[in-house]
């Protein structure tokens, strides 16, 4: 699989592809979404990560994906390309922020809001997500809309937590714990925009 990478970047760079700034405008991307049922973290060698870690919630990718291969199946998720753009397009617009460190959890939840102009939810009733310790976890909800807590469901569109939320939950999420406040709430924003988009 290295080799597709190699071969993909090297296609990019033959276009003229150059990286001026993360998520800027390019003249072309070429990502490796999936490969089969196989998973690849990065390295210190390599920023190969598959299956994309963006792939679940992104819009652009999932609409065309589902058109060429909507039974392929999330190796890490375990939905297909087909549930994936199913849940994207019904689940009502909401992002969950799930962190056994409260504090930052609500800080960036307020940072993410300030910049995307979502509204925040506080609702102590949500009680799915729970810590490896038993505890219930603070939620923060983050809408777009004016609904209440009371209509909020109990599978937003993505999971924001600060711990491996692929061992808790079943649909697309983001691990933010290794990452600077910075780029977690440069991460959160650019998903957010991306399920709009």
């Amino acid at each position: 699989m290295p080799a597709i990478f190699r071969l993909l970047q090297q296609t990019e760079r033959q276009l003229g592809r150059e990286t001026v700034e993360r998520w800027g405008p390019r003249l072309i991307d070429l990502d490796l979404l999936l490969c089969g049922d196989e998973v690849v973290e990065a390295t210190g060698k390599s920023d190969l990560v598959v299956p994309h870690p963006r792939m679940a919630f992104r819009n652009f990718v999932l609409r065309p994906a589902c058109e060429v291969a909507p039974q392929m199946r999330h190796p890490v998720i375990g939905w297909t390309i087909a549930e994936l753009w199913q849940h994207l397009q019904h689940c009502p617009p909401y992002v969950a922020f799930v962190f056994q460190d409260r504090k930052r959890g609500h800080e960036l939840c307020e940072r993410v809001r300030a910049v995307t102009g979502a509204e925040r939810i506080a609702d102590a009733s949500f009680k799915s997500f729970s810590p490896a310790t038993g505890s219930t976890m603070q939620v923060v909800w983050c809408a777009a809309t004016d609904q209440r807590p009371s209509e909020i469901p109990e599978r937003p569109k993505l999971v924001i937590a600060d711990f491996d939320i692929n061992q808790k939950v079943h649909g697309p999420a983001i691990d933010v714990s290794q990452m600077p406040e910075e780029q977690a709430e440069i991460e959160i924003a650019a998903a957010i925009d991306a399920m709009q988009g």
